[in-house]
């Protein structure tokens, strides 16, 4: 598509109306506008009707296809406005409105209405005068620009001075090879040009070629500006690669996030500093997680899974101590309470809550009395001083006490239980059998129903029958016969009643 002038180009249509016309071939001596134009060229038109004496000068625009022309009228018969034709032939041509040609006036002067095109300009003088580049909306270019030290401004309003590149295009700003510091640069100046910041590219022995993204800023327009040192800032998906942070101002580090801190070690380790002296670390052992401490960390704690070990001493401090196990073990061989005290005017022990069963089960050691005793209580682990204690009994299997010779039983003497070993008329083994010692009964021992209390020999007496005697003060027994051999040796008979009374006494 173009625009063209062309000489003796001139045919005929018969076309009525104001709409496009068809061409219908040229006049004897003349070309027709195929034989000039390409499709959709465009060039200035004049059509005379002779018939009814109108005519129109335009622009129009060709079509080959069909061989029409596309009207748009500059003047005409019908006061400048498309002709309504009428039926009849007339006469189409190639011309150029008056309007459109430019002359030189009487004073040599050359007036343009419009955009000029030229490939080159030449003449005398420095300048070119009477041009309007003001209006010229697509001004170009043959060349290079050269502003001479001069500036680029704009000297209206507020308006900006924009750089459209085409397409993916960008503004280069170039370097030039004449020393080390003279890459490409930007300069942005202070509302006085007395300071400025510099953007500027790196050097050519960087090999660096990369893109600078700038903040995507808000939908409010308010100001984002590059990670600076001087300013306040919140950085978001940020990625750094083998960052190394020499320098943090400010007294608090603060890691806030809505989601989770990772922390991705690649060698295993991440070493905890202060002020450049290493006081711990943490550390992935085979899917464990260690917990070192020292200047040169040792292990502290190992956790695997819900597992926890500490290799050294543990220090609970605090008011109470929680530990929610189905079984405890504890593998020293002593439990020490109230660890440390100078002195202690609280009662100590072992407290077993017991819910709604009743009071809590207690063994303690009773500091006010100075002994160990066992009972129930409404005192709970918070409480100190004295504790309440109601007593209550002990079941065990068995007893050892501090002195195990056998023939000792427990005694109390108004105090307390005491160790002794039997004495007297009883004596005590050590399966606990009780005997009555030698000579321990006396007379004075006895009761009358030693005697009395027995059931009574009303008759049956026979030779076997026993009796207790004293053979000069040694108590021995003997039968009845003893008794009648006695009897008959001494003179008596059996038939003698008083005889028998007396012996029988």
């Amino acid at each position: 598509m173009a625009f063209k002038i062309e000489d003796r180009v001139r045919e005929t249509t018969t076309t009525t109306g104001t709409g496009t016309i068809t061409l219908l071939g040229a006049v004897t001596n003349f070309e027709t506008f195929t034989a000039n134009l390409s499709n959709s060229d465009t060039t200035y038109y004049a059509i005379v009707d002779n018939t009814n004496g109108a005519f129109e000068v335009g622009l129009g625009t060709f079509t080959s296809s069909g061989t029409t022309l596309a009207r748009s009228v500059i003047a005409s018969s019908n006061s400048n406005n498309l002709v309504n034709f009428g039926v009849g032939t007339k006469d189409v041509f190639i011309t150029v409105p008056a309007s459109k040609i430019v002359v030189e006036d009487g004073s040599n002067n050359v007036a343009i209405g419009g955009t000029v095109t030229a490939s080159a300009f030449s003449g005398s003088g420095a300048s070119l005068t009477g041009v309007d580049v003001v209006n010229d909306t697509s001004p170009q270019l043959g060349g290079n620009l050269d502003v001479n030290g001069n500036d680029i401004i704009s000297a209206s309003g507020n308006a900006n001075i924009e750089v459209a590149p085409h397409g993916t295009g960008g503004l280069v700003v170039k370097g030039n090879n004449t020393g080390s510091e003279n890459q490409g640069k930007i300069i942005l100046n202070c509302q006085d040009n007395t300071h400025g910041q510099t953007l500027k590219s790196q050097p050519h022995s960087a090999s660096a070629s990369n893109t600078l993204l700038l903040p995507s800023g808000s939908n409010d327009g308010s100001a984002q500006a590059l990670v600076a040192v001087d300013i306040t800032q919140t950085l978001t998906n940020k990625t750094l690669t083998s960052p190394v942070i020499e320098t943090v101002t400010g007294s608090t580090i603060t890691l806030d996030s809505a989601g989770d801190i990772v922390l991705d070690a690649g060698g295993a380790d991440v070493t905890l500093k202060d002020d450049g002296t290493t006081y711990g670390s943490l550390t992935n052992s085979s899917g464990e997680l260690v917990i070192k401490s020292g200047s040169t960390p040792t292990i502290a704690v190992t956790f695997s899974g819900a597992n926890a070990t500490f290799a050294g001493n543990l220090t609970v401090n605090g008011t109470t101590t929680t530990i929610d196990t189905t079984n405890t073990t504890v593998k020293d061989n002593l439990l020490e309470l109230n660890s440390g005290v100078s002195s202690n005017s609280n009662d100590s022990g072992i407290l077993i809550e017991r819910g709604s069963t009743g009071d809590n089960a207690l063994i303690m050691w009773d500091e006010s009395e100075d002994r160990w005793v066992l009972g129930t209580s409404t005192s709970t682990s918070s409480a100190t001083g004295n504790l309440n204690m109601t007593p209550s009994f002990l079941e065990i299997g068995g007893l050892v006490m501090p002195d195990v010779t056998a023939g000792k039983i427990l005694v109390g003497d108004n105090t307390s239980y005491q160790e002794v070993a039997m004495s007297g008329d009883v004596a005590i083994a050590s399966n606990g059998a009780t005997t009555i010692q030698n000579d321990a009964v006396e007379s004075g021992m006895l009761n009358d129903n030693v005697i009395s209390g027995q059931t009574e020999l009303a008759s049956g007496l026979a030779t076997t029958d026993e009796l207790l005697v004293s053979d000069a003060g040694t108590l021995k027994r003997m039968d009845m016969s003893v008794v009648s051999t006695f009897m008959t040796s001494e003179g008596f008979s059996k038939d003698d009643p008083t005889a028998l009374a007396i012996a029988l006494g």
